[in-house]
C-alpha cells in the first residue's frame, strides 16, 4: 500500500506499508473484483492490523516540526485506542514515548530526503531513522508483537487521514496491474 500525503497541494510524505505475504494474500481476496466501500475497507484494516510480519517506511518530501510529527502520531493513537484497535497500556507507552524516542529531531526537526522506517513482527518492532545523506540517527527496538499492531493500527484508525487513501491504494495497485 503506498500514499503520497498532500497537504495544501504541498507534498509532505511518500509511505508505505508492506505486510506479510499470508496477510497479502488474504487482502488480494478481500478486494479481487470488488468495488472499494467503506464496509469493504473496515475488512481490510482488520485483515492488515492482524498480520504478524510487516514494515512501513515514509519518506518525508519537505521539513517538518518535531512537535508535528508527535501530536500527529498522537492523534492517530488516540483514535486507535478509541476504536479499540489498540489497549490502553499500549496508548500510554508510546504517547509517552514518542516525544523521547524523537526528541533528537526537537531543534533539527524532520527534513526533506529524511527517511524513517518500521519493521516488526512477533518478536518486535524496529525503528530507524535516517537522514536525507543516510546517515543513522535513531535506531531502537521494542519487544513483542504489540508495538507492530501499534504501528500499524496507528495508520489506519477510523477517521484518521492515512486510512481511506492507503486502503485505497490497493484498488488503485489493482487497476494499475491489469
Amino acid at each position: 500500500m503506498r500514499l503520497e500525503k498532500t497537504f495544501l497541494e504541498i507534498d509532505v510524505l511518500d509511505m508505505e506499508v508492506i505486510v506479510s505475504q499470508s496477510t497479502a494474500a488474504s487482502l488480494e481476496k478481500l478486494v479481487k473484483r470488488k468495488p472499494y466501500s467503506r464496509e469493504l475497507e473496515e475488512s481490510v484494516v482488520r485483515e492488515i492490523i492482524k498480520t504478524t510480519d510487516g514494515a512501513a517506511g515514509i519518506v518525508f518530501l519537505m521539513d517538518l516540526d518535531m512537535d508535528q510529527f508527535v501530536d500527529s502520531g498522537r492523534e492517530s493513537l488516540k483514535r486507535a485506542l478509541d476504536a479499540k484497535m489498540i489497549g490502553k497500556a499500549e496508548y500510554d507507552r508510546v504517547h509517552a514515548g514518542l516525544p523521547e524516542w524523537f526528541g533528537f529531531l526537537k531543534e533539527r526537526g524532520m527534513r526533506e530526503g529524511d527517511r524513517l522506517g518500521y519493521r516488526g513482527g512477533q518478536r518486535g518492532l524496529r525503528t530507524l531513522f535516517h537522514d536525507a545523506k543516510q546517515a543513522k540517527l535513531l535506531d531502537m527496538t521494542h519487544g513483542g508483537p504489540a508495538p507492530l499492531r501499534t504501528m500499524l493500527a496507528s495508520y489506519y484508525p477510523p477517521g484518521g487521514e492515512l486510512r481511506e487513501p492507503l486502503v485505497r491504494s490497493l484498488f488503485d495497485d489493482r487497476q494499475a496491474s491489469r
